[in-house]
């Protein structure tokens, strides 16, 4: 291995069948984390890849790694035998879910949504494809 990408490939390789696994499981705050941290390094790794720009891999790697974090802490204070504890109006859990993680996923599925057309895939690449598709049907 010799670089960050090759680094991240191994490590989405490694992911893949854990989250899979995950998901059989019946621990939703596991699959939660694992699915999080895989998102965070395929995005990252498309952002690297195609832009060369890791600050916005890393910031995205801290974002997810975050967002798997609070799923974490969402189970942790997960306590139905003990007092109800209310955080802005709702449940200490479910104040984690709505008021965080929910925002926090949206905010990046509408920047992901976002800079796509600009960032990811460019109209001159989508033109590139299109021409070797023709070229290869003639």
């Amino acid at each position: 291995m010799s670089g960050p990408r090759e680094k991240i490939i191994v490590i989405l390789t490694v992911l893949a069948p854990l989250t899979i696994a995950a998901g059989w499981t019946e621990s939703v705050v596991l699959f939660s984390t694992l699915i999080s941290v895989f998102l965070g390094f395929a995005f990252a790794l498309g952002y690297a890849e195609h832009l060369g720009r890791w600050p916005i891999a890393l910031t995205l790697l801290v974002v997810y790694g975050g967002l798997a974090g609070l799923w974490v802490a969402a189970e942790h204070f997960h306590d139905p035998d003990g007092p109800v504890r209310i955080v802005w109006g709702l449940p200490i859990q479910t104040m984690i879910f709505v008021w965080i993680i929910w925002p926090l996923g949206g905010a990046m599925g509408l920047l992901h949504a976002a800079t796509f057309d600009k960032y990811l895939l460019p109209r001159e690449a989508v033109d590139k494809v299109i021409a070797l598709a023709e070229k290869q049907t003639d």
